[in-house]
């Protein structure tokens, strides 16, 4: 699974549903309401941020592990059959938890009456089982036509297609424990207890790894350990919420049972296109030529994508979040210097982590997967995936901007529809150019899909606010590209230099760490000598 999960946002519509890299690595983490005061704020932020490091490290150690042991083809037959039950429990957890529950416990758990807020979880919790226990079981029983959807019966290696549906059918109680899992921290984070949540991926990551690594002779351990991991995650929690006082009540027609399905109701139109978008993309990467190991290539990629959209576009856009709500309610002008400033920091930093992971992106993978189960072949598939991927981080990166900036301004609804014709777009590019391109033509079609969001979404900011010419947006921008081209030839020559110097992993350590220190140190460089702001604050930031 990609970096720390399975599927990243390159791949899908990463703005109205997480990845199932997110569902499995944030499992805990979803986005809590701000606490009252400053210091607070502050402790809760950094908490947050800390946690949001260590899942990504323990992600990538885990697809590290995973791919290591078992090599292209098993990894693949584990990603497929993990593919429905993650994406089962991420429509629950993208979907409700973070537009629904949190909101409704949050604003429960302000009442001095708790008793109040018992009674809503438990009768949300009621509810939620049951219809999760049913949904588990039609799963159980439709397996095989789930597992024809997704592309199981594609696969050119035919003795791997019942491996794949048996983990399947074991890997679908996955989403009873970790959506119960997220249902208790939805709880904790309304009462303002954000340490174990945070780190609640670690419990899950770490149980894979250390599975993978006990017994190394069957990928049927890895679903083990998710099932375990998954058990865990409740069982830590339970002692953060001993005072909690829960009962049986199954009550459809309770208040906060019914906001919650009000909220969640029209998220999940376009949750569900996400999921059938996905599994298209899925059998098309089995149809392709790259062959069974597809999955894992397009997993491994989105790997090191996911580091810095994750740790750069993300945390700037969550922590410019607050202060563009209150901007957008000074008006047009304070609102667009607000979000010129978030665009450009973004674009200073996400352009030249973009370029960087184009050049030195074969051997990068090369590093953190090669190995005797995962070949030069891969390794060169892998890396061609991530480099077409690259080209579009930067779009993303804008694009997950501009849908906060709309945010702020209360429209989560065009946003949502814009994401939608996003998502059609990526299919008819990614149906078009199959017999062209093949495998990459997920990459491509991916590329295209952020490219019309972006478009999109600043057609809709001129329209409501109006054009960010004369924010110096497109002046850093073109400063930015060229600082960063600088920079990657100069960490590319660095690695030409430096590849086959020292053998082993010892060589590939100092190839990209040399070519990366090279690389950086160049663009330092331009960050002063073309002024870029931005960075140099926080450069020099005490």
């Amino acid at each position: 699974m990609a970096g720390d999960g399975a599927l990243n946002p390159p791949l899908f519509f990463c703005y109205t549903t997480r990845s199932m890299v997110e569902a499995t690595e944030q499992a805990a983490v979803p986005t809590p309401e701000p606490p009252n005061t400053d210091t607070s704020l502050a402790r809760a932020t950094r908490i947050l941020a800390l946690g949001n490091i260590v899942s990504k490290l323990l992600g990538l150690v885990r697809q590290m592990t995973i791919t290591r042991v078992f090599g292209a083809d098993l990894t693949s037959v584990y990603q497929l059959a993990v593919l429905v039950p993650m994406t089962l429990f991420e429509m629950i957890r993208g979907g409700m938890v973070e537009s629904a529950l949190v909101p409704t416990f949050n604003e429960l758990a302000e009442s001095e009456d708790r008793d109040v807020l018992w009674s809503a979880v438990s009768a949300f919790l009621s509810v939620a089982l049951v219809a999760l226990f049913v949904l588990v079981v039609l799963a159980e029983l439709l397996y095989r036509p789930i597992g024809f959807a997704i592309g199981v019966s594609d696969m050119q290696n035919v003795a791997l297609q019942p491996k794949t549906l048996n983990l399947m059918r074991i890997a679908f109680p996955v989403v009873l424990f970790l959506s119960t899992s997220s249902i208790f921290t939805s709880l904790l984070y309304a009462l303002k207890r954000f340490t174990i949540p945070a780190f609640l991926p670690a419990v899950f990551n770490g149980t894979i790894v250390i599975a993978a690594w006990a017994w190394r002779e069957d990928v049927s351990i890895l679903i083990f350990g998710m099932l375990l991991g998954s058990v865990l995650q409740i069982a830590v929690q339970a002692p953060f919420l001993r005072d909690m006082r829960l009962r049986w009540h199954f009550d459809l027609k309770h208040p906060a049972v019914r906001k919650i399905i009000r909220l969640f109701t029209p998220v999940l139109a376009v949750l569900l296109l996400n999921m059938g978008v996905m599994m298209l993309s899925y059998k098309i990467a089995n149809l392709s030529p790259a062959g069974d190991g597809a999955v894992s290539y397009m997993v491994n990629a989105t790997t090191l994508y996911q580091f810095p959209f994750g740790l750069i576009v993300t945390a700037i856009s969550a922590a410019i979040l607050p202060t563009l709500a209150e901007k957008a309610r000074e008006g047009d002008d304070a609102f667009k210097a607000t979000l010129a400033n978030g665009l450009r920091l973004v674009l200073a930093l996400i352009v030249p982590a973009a370029v960087g992971l184009f050049v030195l992106a074969h051997p990068i993978i090369d590093l953190v997967f090669g190995n005797e189960k995962f070949i030069a072949k891969d390794v060169t598939i892998t890396a061609q995936a991530l480099r077409l991927y690259a080209v579009g981080l930067p779009f993303a990166g804008i694009d997950l901007m501009l849908v906060y900036a709309a945010y702020a301004r209360g429209d989560t609804r065009r946003p949502a529809i814009i994401g939608m014709v996003s998502l059609v777009v990526y299919t008819i590019f990614m149906l078009v150019l199959f017999f062209p391109l093949g495998f990459f033509t997920l990459m491509v079609a991916d590329m295209i899909k952020h490219v019309t969001h972006t478009v999109l979404m600043l057609v809709l900011l001129r329209r409501e606010a109006g054009s960010l010419r004369g924010y110096q947006v497109g002046v850093l921008a073109g400063r930015v590209l060229v600082a960063a081209v600088i920079m990657g030839a100069a960490a590319w020559y660095a690695s030409t230099l430096l590849t086959g110097r020292v053998a082993g992993n010892l060589g590939e350590i100092l190839t990209v760490g040399i070519s990366g220190l090279v690389g950086v140190g160049v663009y330092a460089v331009f960050v002063f000598l073309f002024d870029l702001r931005e960075v140099k604050a926080l450069l020099l930031r005490r």
